[in-house]
């Protein structure tokens, strides 16, 4: 049974992790969740790292950032690949801007597809690379 861990960030616009039980739940049956909350955007390849070393098959870090938290993660992508390299499993990012969305509903939609994108990405790069490589040309990325 494949176990995704769930980072989000005590600073994103709204909780997510219904949403991604949900999906989880309807579509992926079979796979579960762990979550951890980062009480800082900074914060998440500590939870991340807690997260492998539980040992989750793989990470999706959910983040909601304003145009200035942009560099930050650029900053949190270089000292993830760092993790992805010791525990030999890969961790995503899925950000949602914050210009993306004005309304709780817009959100729900918006990170509801995206979600969806990651984790089946995420699954297939686990359990079957190969398919991974059907997805080019796709936009998730």
């Amino acid at each position: 049974m494949p176990k995704i861990g769930f980072v989000d960030c005590l600073s994103n616009s709204f909780d997510s992790l219904e949403i991604a039980s949900s999906i989880v739940d309807k579509e992926f049956a079979g796979t579960s969740l762990e979550r951890l909350t980062a009480p800082e955007i900074l914060k998440i390849p500590v939870c991340a790292k807690k997260l492998l070393g539980n040992g989750v098959d793989v990470v999706i870090a959910f983040v909601t950032a304003t145009p200035e938290d942009f560099d930050s993660l650029h900053l949190l992508v270089e000292k993830t690949i760092d993790l992805e390299l010791e525990f030999q499993k890969y961790v995503f990012y899925c950000v949602l801007s914050e210009e993306e969305f004005s309304t709780k509903a817009e959100f729900e939609k918006i990170a509801s597809n995206r979600l969806t994108a990651f984790i089946d990405l995420s699954l297939k790069a686990l359990h079957s690379p190969s398919e991974v490589s059907s997805q080019i040309g796709t936009g998730v990325d």
